[in-house]
């Protein structure tokens, strides 16, 4: 709450806000959702909208890893990433230099065809495959949730347009998502070998000092080499 506090006095005495364009919320439509995820996975979605069923919604999210269906979770769902998209595309276009998309439901554990970890769209997935449609040739994604997105690993294994760089807890495999695909060795296949990048951080207690030394030893030299930046 203090720093959430501080945050506000920030912004308040800069006049942050004031200077910031404000776009509006936007959703995904289906036709950019099948650029990244199935026709099953949306529909399966699509079907919880507005659903009272308690107990059904309760049935659906057991099929899944850390899931919870809400009536509203499919109309959420559609904004967070559609505002993704669209924040994206107005940087492709110029009209702005940079923005911040302060979405939910996140996204980076929400896989092809299946839901994960409270993400059911890839937001920043499907908003980096936006881009290349666009015309943009590298891409960097720095993910910095203290858990592996594994499934915008995934999305982007085998391409070497997306450079994808994950911070993340894993204490041998132990911290969730308990995922062998989470540690270092996994480097990306195909054209995409050699662009994902993984620092399982397997002691807890890290400070300020070594978040610093993995972006300024690690993840800048990988970014400049890589012509992302």
């Amino acid at each position: 709450m203090a720093d959430k506090m501080i945050g506000m006095i920030v912004c308040g005495e800069l006049g942050l806000l004031s200077r910031c364009l404000m776009l509006q919320p936007w959703s995904v439509t289906e036709e950019q959702l099948l650029t990244l995820h199935t026709c099953d996975h949306i529909s399966l979605l699509r079907s919880t909208s507005n659903c009272s069923d308690v107990n059904n919604l309760e049935t659906m999210s057991s099929q899944f890893d850390s899931i919870y269906f809400h009536p509203s979770t499919y109309e959420c769902s559609l904004l967070a990433a559609g505002s993704t998209i669209k924040l994206v595309d107005e940087i492709c276009k110029k009209n702005i230099q940079n923005g911040m998309a302060i979405v939910r439901p996140p996204g980076h554990h929400a896989m092809q065809n299946e839901y994960c970890g409270y993400c059911y769209f890839n937001n920043v997935a499907l908003a980096a495959k936006h881009a290349l449609n666009a015309g943009m040739k590298k891409i960097l994604i720095v993910d910095w949730d203290v858990h592996h997105g594994q499934a915008t690993q995934q999305m982007f294994y085998d391409d070497n347009r997306v450079l994808y760089f994950s911070i993340h807890r894993y204490e041998y495999g132990t911290f969730w998502p308990n995922l062998r695909e989470s540690d270092f060795d996994y480097i990306g296949e195909g054209a995409g070998r050699g662009y994902n990048f993984n620092v399982p951080l397997n002691s807890v207690g890290m400070r300020d000092n070594d978040y610093m030394a993995i972006w300024h030893q690690l993840l800048l030299p990988v970014a400049y080499e890589a012509n992302v930046i």
